[in-house]
């Protein structure tokens, strides 16, 4: 699975929270914001945009930029339906297909045509024409705030490192209080004391345990983490 921009997660979970609000869902909503309230409509394969003055930069350069925000829409649909992730099916009651989207006050603006990609121009008129299901591997990705499967993976590694390493750290505690107290004790009573081979050895073998029990740990995080990529690449192919 791949990654998710900021603007496309933003997009799935606006798209998430409608579909589960409706039976009749169509993806065309997921255009709204644009074909609604930018002055552009989409009809019969080809952008028509309204401009107040077809000479100027600026218009140019918004047909420019809402062509690509359609485009990057597009794409983000195609690619969650083909990895079913959106399940759409034809609407049986819609006997004349939608060729149109678009609403908005036009007088007193140019109308000017732009032929789009037919790929493109195909997902739009899926979007209209067919009713979306949402699946709920696509509602989890959302509550995992999009999280891929390595991701979680990851953190759940680092998880069990955390873990091991605090345990390694008690258990080097627990042994140098068992050598240091009875030292302790030996010094306030005036006592001299030297450690014994046994203690210096045990002292010794204690701190290699640590940076022996460490690398195991970060050996594991990476081993979870191949064997996770490997079995979801598996899944895939």
């Amino acid at each position: 699975m791949r990654r998710f921009s900021l603007t496309e997660q933003k997009i799935i979970r606006k798209l998430v929270v409608d579909a589960r609000q409706s039976f009749d869902y169509v993806l065309a909503n997921v255009y709204n914001d644009i074909f609604y309230q930018r002055r552009v409509k989409y009809s019969n394969g080809e952008l028509v945009f309204y401009l107040e003055d077809i000479n100027t930069l600026s218009d140019v350069g918004d047909i420019l930029s809402i062509e690509k925000e359609i485009i990057d829409i597009s794409i983000l649909i195609d690619y969650l339906i083909k990895n079913r992730y959106i399940i759409i099916i034809e609407d049986p009651s819609s006997a004349d297909p939608l060729k149109e989207i678009g609403g908005f006050l036009t007088e007193g603006l140019t109308p000017v045509g732009k032929k789009i990609d037919t790929n493109v121009a195909k997902i739009l008129d899926d979007a209209m024409n067919h009713r979306a299901f949402i699946s709920e591997d696509l509602v989890q990705l959302v509550q995992n705030n999009f999280k891929t499967i390595e991701d979680m993976a990851l953190d759940e590694a680092r998880k069990q490192t955390n873990y091991s390493r605090k345990s390694v750290i008690f258990a080097i505690i627990a042994v140098i209080l068992s050598v240091i107290i009875p030292i302790l004790s030996a010094l306030l009573s005036s006592n001299v004391v030297k450690l014994d081979s046994g203690q210096y050895e045990q002292l010794y073998n204690c701190c290699a345990d640590y940076e022996k029990n460490v690398d195991m740990a970060h050996q594991r995080q990476t081993d979870t983490v191949m064997e996770v990529i490997y079995i979801d690449t598996c899944i895939k192919h």
